[in-house]
């Protein structure tokens, strides 16, 4: 049963309404990190791009501007490639701890 109970979501995960959005820049590094639908996540590179373009005469590379999915496909920023963990087995404090957890590797 518990190992049923951990196999299992915390929270709803097909909840229409959840978003979150945080961001960390260093240098000239910028990384976004969105939860929600992908159509979602190139909506917001649009509106990002055109504000840097016409807000702040700031051009995005095109090369470098790309949308990943972190369980999937690392992103890379300054020499990192920043991945989510997922691991139903990790269990800390009765808490599945690795779930969602970014991590950064060189």
């Amino acid at each position: 049963m518990r190992k049923q109970l951990r196999s299992m979501p915390s929270g709803d995960p097909q909840d229409p309404g959840f978003r979150r959005l945080l961001y960390v820049r260093y240098c000239d590094g910028t990384l976004l990190g969105f939860t929600g639908p992908k159509a979602e996540a190139e909506e917001i590179e649009q509106r990002l791009t055109a504000f840097l373009r016409d807000e702040l005469a700031l051009e995005v590379s095109a090369d470098k501007t790309l949308i990943t999915h972190a369980r999937t496909q690392a992103a890379r920023l300054l020499g990192y490639e920043i991945t989510v963990l997922h691991n139903d087995r990790k269990v800390t404090r009765g808490r599945r701890s690795a779930n969602g957890v970014v991590s950064p590797h060189r």
